[in-house]
């Protein structure tokens, strides 16, 4: 989610998600809950992002039995939007981590074709300054030697 106050406030997280689906987010709120307790019992609610990564594939296999409940009495559909939702965080968390590194990427590039103009800019002056050979070449004459004649 993003960090500037005007984007985020323009995303209407309540009436645009909350208010729609009221009962749903609190399924899914439950099912977090329940899972929590199930697989950490000692520990605060959190997402145990190691634990199962399949987010697609459990989805599908729940989807399957959309209308019922599992084993541990939460509904199936629950268990769809939860993954659904941690699909669409994971692939969001990724985006915004390549956005990042491609706003690295181009700002290194920019100061790249900073350094390699200026080494140009330093080249020309350099080869403005030198006296060249007598020949038509435009090699650096040091007065003696042309390095055209080195060739």
């Amino acid at each position: 989610m993003s960090f500037d106050p005007k984007n985020r406030k323009d995303i209407p997280m309540a009436r645009g998600l909350l208010d729609f689906f009221p009962d749903a987010c609190a399924a899914v709120a439950a099912l977090s809950l329940v899972a929590t307790k199930q697989h950490h019992p000692d520990r605060e609610m959190f997402w145990d992002r190691d634990r199962s990564m399949d987010h697609a594939d459990a989805l599908v296999r729940h989807l399957v039995d959309r209308g019922a409940f599992d084993t541990d009495g939460q509904r199936h559909s629950a268990k769809v939007a939860w993954r659904a939702l941690a699909l669409l965080q994971i692939e969001l968390e990724a985006s915004a981590k390549m956005d990042r590194v491609l706003d690295i990427a181009e700002a290194e590039m920019a100061d790249l074709k900073m350094a390699v103009a200026a080494y140009h800019d330093e080249m020309r002056a350099a080869e403005e300054l030198a006296p060249h050979c007598p020949h038509s070449y435009r090699c650096l004459y040091d007065g003696a030697v042309c390095i055209c004649r080195l060739r």
